[in-house]
């Protein structure tokens, strides 16, 4: 199993209809395997009109790519929520690209856009099964922002990193 870290992965934005196309499979593959609804709205709407919101240059759509086979492994989305936000989206690395770092290396990207694009915070939403993305977001200085009093049913936990 090679890690990205041994630099076997190509990160690139989308740009072109194969790429537009790529997104398309992975975010379809990630709701699947999500499966969960309410994290999908608009979801048809955004896969038809890309880049839509994730435009560049205030936001972005970037690919990881194994650089031997080619093979796209993993997705994540920037889109700005403001002018001081930009929110992480659907970050999906494909199962059997899993444990190798992709999206540890993703997110740092997604964090070196948002200082160099001057964004004073990023946001992203993630749910609570999904405990290894929580570990992998607060290992890298994101903070949940659920109020356990209020939130104590809610299935979808935000969390913010401030830009430094």
């Amino acid at each position: 199993m090679n890690n990205v870290t041994g630099g076997t992965v190509n990160v690139f934005q989308a740009v072109s209809k194969k790429d537009f196309l790529s997104v398309n499979v992975l975010w379809r593959a990630y709701h699947q395997w999500l499966d969960y609804e309410a994290c999908f709205d608009h979801f048809d709407d955004e896969l038809k009109n890309l880049p839509g919101v994730y435009v560049a240059p205030a936001g972005a759509l970037l690919l990881g790519q194994d650089k031997h086979t080619g093979n796209v492994m993993g997705i994540v989305g920037l889109r700005p929520k403001n002018e001081n936000v930009v929110e992480i989206k659907r970050l999906y690395i494909l199962p059997e690209y899993q444990g190798r770092g992709l999206g540890h290396h993703l997110t740092e990207i997604c964090l070196n856009f948002a200082k160099t694009a001057g964004y004073k915070q990023v946001y992203l939403e993630t749910l609570t099964k999904l405990v290894a993305a929580q570990g992998l977001y607060k290992s890298m200085g994101f903070v949940d922002l659920r109020n356990p009093a209020c939130d104590a049913n809610s299935e979808i936990i935000g969390m913010e990193y401030d830009v430094l």
